[in-house]
């Protein structure tokens, strides 16, 4: 048995899979500049990677805040 994909199918899928892999680099790059953060600041924070992520979170937290539509 054949299945027949159609070109709109074949569009959508592709555009998934985009979509899935911009969303997967972003995630490897948020990963890196976490354990940039971790490393270079946990000094600071009780030597806690816990303690920097929590404050990374607050910052980030007050960044949007500020910009919420």
């Amino acid at each position: 048995m054949k299945i027949m994909i159609t070109e709109e199918q074949k569009k959508l899928v592709t555009e998934q899979w985009k979509d899935e892999s911009n969303w997967g680099k972003l995630e490897v790059d948020v990963q890196r500049a976490m354990d940039w953060l971790v490393k270079h600041h946990k000094d600071n924070f009780n030597d806690s990677e816990y303690d920097v992520i929590s404050a990374v979170e607050d910052i980030m937290e007050g960044m949007f805040a500020r910009v919420r539509r």
